[in-house]
């Protein structure tokens, strides 16, 4: 069993649930999608066997490996964006993590990593956000997004189905740029076969 965060989970869970009944037709594997505070409480319980988190500060007893650092970008409504726009949907000019905090922003509660990520790099830059809706479904946050209902912050690899339809735009933040790591994380408890 395999848990993984609802923007990992569009990427990845379909290749690899195909690669693995393609390449080990005896295993039984079980996907699980959620958003990643979900992810780490199964992990802790040992209700699953491995898992996908960005946020381990709060992890001790968890084996971690790290994969690879993502870039988050503010996601906005295409035909919201008032500024030049790439061919692949990429802002030409980054926007400063100030300048989105005063931007109406929909993002998960506080309980889930990447809204905690988010907060500490406000709180890095003495920065107050504009929460104007809390939304645990990445689903209905690209939704109201590209709605132009507001605005989030996202990995590209959330907002991919998005972005390669034309309804949102990616704008990357500098000042600080927002990156985090993405790890692979199981529970010692559980045996490994």
């Amino acid at each position: 069993s395999f848990g993984l965060p609802s923007s990992v989970g569009m990427v990845l869970s379909v290749p690899l649930a195909e690669t693995v009944r393609h390449e080990h037709p005896k295993v039984m594997l079980r996907i699980m999608d959620a958003m990643s505070g979900y992810v780490q409480t199964w992990l802790n319980e040992g209700a699953i066997d491995l898992g996908i988190l960005y946020d381990i500060a709060g992890v001790r007893h968890l084996k971690v490996t790290p994969l690879l650092v993502e870039e988050l970008f503010l996601i906005a409504a295409a035909d919201s964006w008032p500024h030049p726009i790439g061919p692949d949907g990429v802002a030409l000019r980054p926007i400063a993590l100030r300048d989105c905090a005063e931007l109406p922003l929909i993002l998960p509660n506080r309980s889930h990593g990447l809204r905690e990520m988010i907060e500490r790099f406000a709180r890095g830059e003495s920065v107050h956000l504009n929460i104007a809706l809390e939304m645990d479904s990445l689903t209905q946050i690209k939704e109201l997004v590209a709605r132009g209902s507001g605005y989030s912050i996202l990995a590209h690899s959330a907002a991919r189905r998005e972005l390669e339809a034309g309804e949102v735009v990616l704008i990357p933040i500098d000042k600080p740029a927002m990156r985090r790591t993405v790890h692979l994380v199981r529970n010692p408890v559980r045996p490994v076969t």
